[in-house]
């Protein structure tokens, strides 16, 4: 079906400098079906309004900008920052409902997709347009993510679950990275029966052209923001216990580190916090890097630690899989899915800094179980998360979704 006409709505979308996963995902599949020939619009925040071709996708960028969080996160800030912006919150919301309406006037959209995160598409009538579908993936819900590493009041999570419950209910299909965050988030947002098709994120599709063998010297790498939701804290609490063993063993943390934590200007200085003096210096903060840089880190590490509280469907996760890396990831969210339960990386429980240790421990010990599950992982990148196979599966249900709507 060829010549299809896509809309995303995209809490956040690169270049912003807030832009994650949502943004990521939302780019890669925009570039993707514009590859195919399709129209791809994505409706995101800006400083002001603007209708921008980027890369061959119509990004409509709406005002108000994401307002900054307090840099203490102070609950009396947070509450009063969000009272502040209530109505304009809305408004924007309003105003994608409207971009909608216009583009489906002229343009005549074929599909739209919004992230459960926040609700934005809440205001869009799914009832006034049944022909086309308005699918919700499940990214990870501000009612969750507030769950795990809270800043708003109770009552104002209670608040939001129900906007994102209702516009997840009210969508035609729900669809989520993994099978395990799918589960969660139908418990958490009380979805009851209704289906959620599981389809993996789409993978970068760029794919190392070789695999370097890591230096001589033990490094353990990590990869992502460094915050207590991705579990930077119970990585390096961890820290002494394996220097106790091998004590020329590097932790390398690449990631933003400008957020303040706890009192302390930046996560770096609240980590090391955490830890005695003497394990500074095994501690190297690279901070936020391009996207080569990273891929030297993976190429020269000796594993990698993805130790989160939560995380839906990681890519640094993914990315270390294809440089056949040992991984020691999260039960908590997709990595069991990427992982393969457990098969080809192993499945750690937080908050347990001291079997996070061992697990370490364990494979700094043993060359052969991590270059046995580096391998399997290598293998479940290319055969279930390659780039070609998660774009036909999302296109195919993309299609059917398409026509069984019109028909």
């Amino acid at each position: 079906m060829p010549g299809l006409n896509f809309a995303f709505l995209s809490v956040e979308y690169p270049p912003d400098p807030f832009s994650a996963g949502i943004g990521s995902y939302t780019k890669s599949m925009a570039n993707a079906l514009t590859s195919l020939g399709h129209k791809v619009h994505v409706i995101t925040r800006g400083e002001v309004d603007s209708i921008r071709d980027e890369q061959g996708v119509t990004v409509h960028r709406l005002t108000p900008k994401r307002p900054a969080l307090p840099q203490d996160f102070e609950l009396i800030k947070v509450i009063s920052l969000v009272g502040k912006n209530l109505i304009s919150e809305l408004q924007y919301r309003r105003k994608i409902a409207e971009r909608l309406k216009t583009l489906i006037a002229t343009e005549g959209l074929d599909l739209i997709e919004a992230a459960d995160f926040m609700a934005e598409g809440i205001f869009y009538p799914v009832k006034r347009y049944p022909q086309i579908p308005f699918v919700v993936r499940l990214h990870t819900p501000f009612a969750y993510a507030e769950r795990i590493e809270p800043y708003a009041p109770e009552m104002m999570r209670q608040a939001m679950r129900q906007l994102e419950r209702k516009q997840l209910l009210d969508a035609h299909y729900i669809t989520a990275p993994s099978e395990v965050s799918a589960e969660i988030f139908r418990e958490e947002l009380n979805l009851g029966s209704r289906p959620i098709k599981v389809m993996p994120n789409l993978p970068s599709i760029r794919r190392p052209d070789h695999l370097s063998e890591p230096t001589a010297d033990n490094k353990v790498l990590f990869v992502g923001r460094l915050n207590k939701w991705k579990g930077t804290h119970i990585l390096t609490r961890a820290i002494p216990k394996v220097l106790e063993h091998f004590p020329n063993t590097e932790f390398i943390f690449v990631g933003a580190d400008h957020v303040p934590i706890e009192g302390f200007p930046n996560a770096s200085s609240y980590l090391k916090s955490l830890v005695p003096e003497s394990c500074h210096s095994h501690m190297q903060f690279v901070g936020r890097v391009p996207l080569d840089e990273v891929e030297h880190y993976l190429k020269t590490t000796t594993l990698c630690v993805f130790p989160s509280l939560f995380d839906n469907f990681p890519y640094t996760c993914l990315e270390a899989m294809t440089y056949g890396k040992a991984i020691i990831g999260s039960d908590q969210g997709g990595m069991v899915d990427l992982l393969d339960e457990g098969k080809a990386g192993l499945l750690y429980t937080p908050p347990s800094s001291d079997a996070l240790a061992k697990q370490i421990l364990d494979l700094l010990a043993n060359p052969q179980l991590r270059q046995s599950l580096g391998a399997k992982a290598l293998t479940r990148a290319n055969e279930v998360y390659s780039y070609q196979a998660v774009l036909d599966e999302t296109l195919q249900f993309y299609v059917e979704a398409i026509e069984k709507t019109k028909g």
